[in-house]
């Protein structure tokens, strides 16, 4: 049950997300459901997630996945594309969105004072664009097209307190431009 599982997330989540970037489905998995079976359920998750935090979730998936279990869906276009697809030159963009937001390029990143490899993100806007993705992701996934790159480093991004990821955001920010 779709409603069930976001009512469960946001509550381990919370609904004070200020200061965060927005929540996401990470969605690799069709848990044996059709193509038109799992976007129906994706669709009602997303909706519930967005009606109990008021805010537009970003969806993380891989584009063979998105094309074959998802039936290369169209129909999520206002949420942030986070693309798993680790490949040099630029991922390959599913169901017609315009641009990713996120691009997971690798799984082997390494980052100072982390043990082992985490992975690695590159977003594609500015670092104030970055900044706004805290509270407005439609804007950003509709400028996102034209903005330049901003690398970091996801897992140090969203598994901090807000407070301590921006501040690693910042110094990951500092050291691309």
């Amino acid at each position: 049950d779709a409603v069930a599982e976001a009512r469960y997330f946001v509550s381990v989540t919370g609904t004070a997300l200020a200061g965060q970037l927005p929540p996401a489905l990470d969605i690799e998995a069709n848990d044996g459901l059709s193509p038109t079976a799992l976007v129906a359920w994706a669709k009602a998750f997303l909706a519930e997630v967005e009606r109990l935090t008021g805010r537009v979730p970003v969806i993380y998936t891989g584009p063979a996945f998105w094309r074959s279990a998802m039936g290369d869906s169209r129909e999520f276009h206002r949420h942030p594309l986070w693309i798993a697809q680790y490949t040099t030159g630029g991922p390959s963009i599913p169901g017609g969105w315009p641009a990713y937001t996120f691009w997971q390029n690798t799984s082997s990143f390494r980052v100072a004072g982390i043990t082992g490899n985490v992975d690695h993100n590159i977003f594609k806007g500015t670092p104030a664009q970055l900044q706004a993705l805290e509270g407005d992701a439609e804007r950003i996934l509709r400028e996102a097209d034209a903005a330049e790159r901003v690398d970091l480093a996801a897992r140090v991004a969203l598994h901090l307190p807000p407070s301590e990821a921006r501040d690693a955001l910042a110094e990951s920010i500092g050291s691309a431009a």
